[in-house]
């Protein structure tokens, strides 16, 4: 069993197709993958599973990826997790992100993923 095997990683995406293909691309790659499609339910759900790393989407009703990142980095059980934010948007990040515009490039995704939660 793989290290990455170990780690979940939650996708935030009211999008359920595109998140749907995400989390089988992580799970081909040896992570577990859960989806939160509900933006504003997404903080307690990961406080109750403590993803090893999140995949946001920046524009959602409700609330936006860069809100939700906000919120996890004042949260102390949630401030730690890795961030990667992903959107149709070219060059919208903010702060220290990785920002994944799409179409996603796969291979980076999966890499920057698995620097991200080694260690």
């Amino acid at each position: 069993m793989s290290i990455a095997r170990q780690i979940k990683v939650m996708i935030v995406d009211t999008d359920g197709t595109r998140a749907g293909k995400v989390g089988a691309l992580l799970k081909q790659n040896g992570f577990q993958a859960s989806v939160c499609d509900q933006p504003l339910k997404a903080m307690g759900l990961m406080r109750r599973e403590r993803p090893g790393a999140v995949v946001l989407e920046v524009v959602m009703p409700g609330r936006s990826g860069f809100e939700l990142a906000a919120r996890m980095q004042a949260d102390p059980l949630l401030s730690r997790t890795p961030i990667v934010f992903t959107s149709d948007i070219q060059n919208s990040a903010e702060g220290n992100h990785d920002y994944f515009p799409r179409p996603l490039d796969s291979r980076r995704l999966v890499e920057t993923l698995k620097k991200l939660t080694a260690g």
